[in-house]
């Protein structure tokens, strides 16, 4: 066991993975190129059936990030599926869309803790506001919205 800012989180001792309580199955179907995983249907919940790009509580760096959105971008194309010509425009649409879902995660989590005083996710907030505040970063409509980040932060996000 580990403590930290949320409490006791239980984690395999070889790979550091957070050994959750209540496993559940989020993903039905995984779209794989070689040991990659490109794409994930989900199993569960509102938007049961959907595709996703990976997710979740796992740090992925830019690099990566980028190359499966080239990956998928081209295959869309190939496909004919309704995307940007512009790998960029692709790009900066799905980094917006991102930055909305990690404000809506945040709000979600803040929620959870206040309300319901459920602090398990408290510890993967850094996590969200380290790729929210990457985006915002790089556009200069979402500038604003890094310095209020700061500011909550006190400059620490």
């Amino acid at each position: 066991m580990e403590v930290g800012d949320a409490g006791q989180r239980r984690r395999c001792p070889s790979c550091r993975r957070i050994a959750y309580r209540n496993p559940a199955v989020g993903v039905a179907v995984v779209l794989r190129d070689a040991n990659t995983v490109l794409l994930g249907r989900r199993a569960r919940g509102l938007y049961a059936g959907l595709w996703c790009v990976p997710c979740g509580y796992v740090e992925w760096d830019e690099d990566r990030q980028i190359d499966w959105a080239v990956r998928y971008w081209q295959r869309a194309r190939k496909a004919g599926l309704p995307v940007d010509a512009d790998f960029s425009t692709f790009w900066r649409d799905f980094e917006w869309m991102g930055v909305q879902r990690q404000l809506k995660v945040l709000g979600i989590f803040a929620r959870l803790y206040h309300r319901d005083g459920k602090s398990a996710y408290l510890a993967d907030m850094p996590r969200v506001l380290r790729y929210l505040c990457r985006a915002c970063e790089r556009y200069d409509a979402l500038r604003p919205l890094r310095a209020l980040l700061d500011e909550i932060h006190g400059g620490a996000a």
